[in-house]
């Protein structure tokens, strides 16, 4: 069954914080109302594998008519089995046409989440450096993390 995208929804938080817990590095250290707190302020879609949430394609950090920062979350189980390309269009039709952005950003932290890192290249991200020791996790220890762009001329999804 083909993946499809549901507008971003708090009656989806609680069956989020479950993938989040699972999948997000550090993800059982956060509390629902953590979550619950940083999802309210992003814009953003679930997705959907028939009627089972299988992860989110959030938007965060709006700086209107110029970027916008992506994440995606995804149950384990769907790795590289949710994308297709209808959501690819949908979702960069939204930012890149109805937001009117000039750019996306996303990023990697190696070690951590290096199946981002395979994603955003696969999808037309380019690597445009690295913020040395730019995230502190949870028990104290750095790590770099990589800024991934996307100019909205060098999207192939339009």
């Amino acid at each position: 069954m083909a993946s499809r995208l549901k507008k971003l929804s708090a009656e989806d938080f609680e069956a989020l914080y479950r993938i989040v817990v699972s999948e997000e590095p550090f993800g059982e250290t956060v509390s629902f109302e953590h979550l619950k707190m940083r999802m309210k302020g992003r814009d953003g879609w679930t997705l959907w594998n028939g009627e089972e949430l299988i992860g989110a394609l959030t938007l965060f950090d709006l700086q209107p008519l110029l970027n916008m920062s992506i994440h995606v979350m995804i149950d384990r189980n769907m790795h590289r089995r949710w994308i297709n390309r209808e959501i690819l269009r949908q979702m960069f039709c939204y930012a890149f046409g109805d937001l009117e952005l000039r750019r996306l950003s996303s990023h990697w932290i190696p070690g951590l989440t290096d199946d981002a890192a395979i994603l955003l290249a696969s999808l037309g991200f380019r690597i445009e450096g690295t913020v040395r020791k730019g995230f502190r996790d949870p028990y104290g220890n750095f790590w770099d993390v990589v800024i991934f762009g996307m100019l909205a001329e060098e999207c192939k999804w339009l």
